[in-house]
């Protein structure tokens, strides 16, 4: 950068001695001072002209990472609000179709074991038949299958505020406890789930036994980068290619051992609470194998 200036030293010097800023008149009509001038020209070190815009030039990346930095944070806590909006929203979903599946499956069971129960006493006491007493208890039986299914939804309906660190291992224990199988457990993990975890299990388990005739069951737990895989495979009959696809539907029966059709139904619908998931497969050389993938805990 150069600057420059015009100076007239005798008009400065005639200013100065007379105290008024103005030269004298006869100095002005005989030296006529605005001819003499100088010039001066100046160069302003790069050092100089540049010391300031350094400190603008800091000034100014310090206020764009902040608002970057704001940007961000705000993306961030839009972001964070969007994900717990699309989770209430699948939760709250998630609640309808458990509650359509008590309107359309458990009331109208419930009612109809009751009169089944009805009836079977009113044969029972005309005839004392002993098949009608039989049937009223089998009618019992199956009521409080129903009333503890709904137990088991009301688990499945839990918001998550009771979830806490399980391990995998004791839950399974807990869960066969009263099943007639050989249990083999290999590997450990601890995952985020709260009572209804037990009552999958329980699921698998009696599922297993009632319907594939079942003696053995392998559990085997691997931890994986960010997850923990389940591997919950019987040694039974196994479940038909054809209807793999359709037994976590609510209400899906299939074969003769069909009950409720919902003890799947809410092994997915609890697995998907927890943020895992759950599929089937055949097991080799027989049987079937459930694999749960549930989050693992950081």
């Amino acid at each position: 950068l150069y600057t420059s200036t015009t100076i007239n030293p005798y008009v400065m010097a005639q200013s100065s001695s007379s105290g008024n800023n103005k030269a004298f008149s006869p100095s002005l009509t005989k030296l006529n001072p605005l001819k003499h001038k100088w010039e001066l020209y100046t160069a302003v070190p790069e050092s100089v002209l540049y010391s300031g815009s350094s400190q603008l030039l800091i000034y100014t990346i310090v206020a764009d990472s902040m608002i970057v930095f704001a940007v961000i944070i705000i993306l961030l806590i839009l972001r964070r609000s969007s994900k717990e909006r699309l989770e209430s929203e699948i939760k709250i979903n998630s609640l309808n179709d458990i509650l359509q599946v008590i309107n359309k499956i458990l009331r109208p069971d419930l009612a109809n074991s009751f009169t089944a129960v009805k009836n079977s006493l009113e044969v029972y006491v005309d005839d004392k038949s002993a098949e009608a007493l039989e049937n009223a208890n089998g009618a019992v039986e199956s009521g409080i299958r129903l009333i503890n299914k709904m137990r088991q939804l009301e688990s499945a309906m839990s918001n998550g505020e009771d979830q806490e660190s399980l391990s995998v291992g004791d839950v399974v224990n807990k869960a066969v406890l009263k099943v007639p199988l050989e249990v083999t457990i290999d590997g450990s993990a601890r995952v985020m789930a709260d009572q209804a975890f037990e009552v999958v299990f329980k699921n698998l388990a009696s599922n297993a036994v009632r319907h594939g005739g079942a003696k053995k069951i392998k559990v085997t737990i691997a931890k994986l980068d960010k997850s923990i895989r389940i591997e919950f495979a019987d040694d039974g009959s196994g479940i038909p290619t054809e209807v793999q696809e359709k037994i976590f539907e609510e209400g899906f029966k299939s074969g003769s051992t069909g009950n409720t059709g919902l003890g799947l139904y809410l092994a997915k619908k609890t697995i998907e609470r927890y943020a895992g998931s759950i599929k089937v497969e055949d097991n080799h050389p027989k049987g079937a194998k459930f694999i749960i993938v549930l989050p693992a805990i950081d």
